[in-house]
């Protein structure tokens, strides 16, 4: 939670997920759905008792994330942003963003998370190429991602955001190309495209290191990322940086 001499934004960390990814070294971990519970119980008690440090000030945005948000049960999600509503000075019109990875947001999700006030859902991909979300650990297919982009839609969450991961180890142009076509094809409003972080104590960095992965070069990296920003001007997606007390209208982060 961070403030300013008006408003303020919340951060809700949820730190679960269905496997952890070979690059991630983020506070997240597999747990059962009582684990779940006993968290959300310790949240709800959280927000409850840190809001009163905010009585004076507005929430300027929500942003939801994690670990994987679209892996609580059903409804809980919905409750998280009761409480947050109840408990703080939330103006009508808000930011509110959900992570959620493809193979956990379905259409009862997607009609969910609209009913609590998500109008920006941020689904990460990191790459269509199956030998690549194999070498992440990621547990989902494109076909998953579609899905999960056109339910979004059908639910009135227009605001769409799709992650994707630069210099992975076996990742090509062309493989990176495959990708971006894809994505240009789907009504996505925003691309976060990263550079693969070599995280100490990661699977992937052990892999790294016993030399069953090779990284690509620094060169060939920053050559991915240059063309990603050229591909995607053509599909009036541009590049922006958030300042201070200035945001730009543009549609692509890199």
């Amino acid at each position: 939670m961070t403030k300013d001499e008006n408003s303020f934004d919340i951060y809700v960390h949820i730190p679960f997920c269905v496997s952890k990814c070979s690059y991630c070294n983020f506070c997240s971990f597999v747990a059962n759905e009582q684990q779940m519970q006993d968290y959300l119980n310790a949240l709800y008690k959280e927000i409850e008792l840190r809001s009163k440090e905010f009585k004076s000030r507005q929430v300027k945005s929500i942003y939801i994330g994690g670990g994987t948000p679209s892996i609580l049960p059903k409804n809980e999600i919905y409750n998280l942003v009761k409480c947050i509503k109840i408990h703080f000075n939330i103006p009508e019109k808000i930011s509110l963003t959900i992570e959620a990875n493809p193979n956990s947001f379905d259409l009862e999700k997607a009609r969910e998370y609209k009913e609590a006030g998500c109008n920006r859902l941020s689904l990460g991909l990191q790459s269509d190429n199956p030998k690549i979300l194999k070498i992440l650990n990621r547990a989902h297919t494109f076909e998953d991602f579609e899905n999960a982009v056109l339910n979004a839609k059908k639910c009135g969450i227009n605001d769409i955001n799709a992650d994707i991961l630069l210099g992975v180890p076996t990742q090509t142009k062309q493989i990176l190309a495959e990708t971006l076509t894809k994505l240009t094809k789907l009504p996505l409003t925003h691309i976060s495209a990263y550079g693969l972080s070599n995280e100490e104590g990661t699977p992937l960095t052990q892999a790294i290191q016993n030399k069953t992965l090779k990284l690509p070069s620094e060169d060939y990296s920053v050559d991915m990322y240059n063309y990603t920003v050229d591909f995607l001007k053509d599909y009036d997606f541009y590049r922006y940086e958030i300042r201070k007390k200035k945001v730009s209208s543009k549609l692509q982060e890199l």
